[in-house]
């Protein structure tokens, strides 16, 4: 809590920004509150219920049209159920290709909105923009803006990313989410602890041997706000049940 006569500097926003208001902070005292963006690491066990990551991915990745801070943006999944045709790639990308994205008021119908700004989409659109620029990288949904009223980015699946890509170091704030594949359960660790600021790192798999050894190995880093350990429920709302639409431009 702030005392009285004690100014504090408070910043929702990208991490850059706040390091430079905490630099500025720094010269006469000013307390700071930083709720920094970052991508929120999504690890994905080969022993995970397939149905169900699909399902709380397809919510929790473009609800509000990905502008959550802590969206499933990053998709880290093991090789198993990553791949082949009924794999996690390729499940997520025949789910996200049934997202209804429209006005919300065209109906109860609509699964996802606009973006709320032109400055917003033209940011989208240029990480999407940047990415297909990189080798191997694969568009499984969408990839593009749209035309006519309203921000609309289409709901977009992206793989064949490197670690270092732009895409999945740095928060999009929109309907984009990467998928990636990962060899052992080191290369999740690290992964998972390598994007910045994530405010949220879910977990999904039912518990074997091997993962839960991933919190005592260090996967649970102090960057993030919550993680989650438990599977995923059954019950959890896919967009189906739930509208994922934003308001309206």
């Amino acid at each position: 809590m702030c005392h009285p006569g004690v100014d504090m500097v408070f910043l929702i926003g990208d991490v850059t920004t706040g390091k430079a208001v905490a630099r500025a902070a720094a010269d006469n005292l000013k307390r700071v509150h930083l709720e920094l963006g970052g991508k929120a690491p999504v690890v994905v066990f080969d022993d995970a219920d397939l149905d169900a990551v699909v399902a709380s991915i397809r919510y929790a990745g473009y609800a509000n049209s990905g502008q959550d801070c802590t969206a499933a943006a990053g998709v880290i999944a093991g090789p198993k159920i990553y791949e082949g045709l009924a794999g996690l790639a390729s499940e997520l990308s025949g789910a996200v290709s049934t997202i209804r994205t429209a006005d919300p008021a065209k109906g109860e119908d609509v699964e996802m909105g606009p973006l709320v700004s032109a400055d917003d989409r033209q940011r989208v659109t240029g990480f999407l923009d940047r990415a297909k620029q990189e080798p191997g990288i694969e568009f499984l949904a969408g990839g593009n803006g749209r035309g006519g009223a309203g921000f609309f980015v289409e709901p977009t699946l992206v793989t064949g990313l490197a670690q270092d890509s732009e895409i999945v170091q740095r928060e999009v704030f929109g309907p984009v989410v990467t998928v990636q594949r990962f060899g052992d359960h080191d290369e999740a660790i690290r992964w998972a602890n390598d994007v910045p600021y994530g405010l949220a790192q879910p977990r999904y798999g039912p518990g074997t041997s091997d993962a839960p050894s991933l919190l005592r190995a260090g996967y649970v880093s102090g960057r993030s706000g919550l993680t989650t350990t438990s599977p995923p429920s059954r019950r959890c709302p896919t967009a189906a049940s739930g509208n994922l639409a934003t308001a309206r431009t």
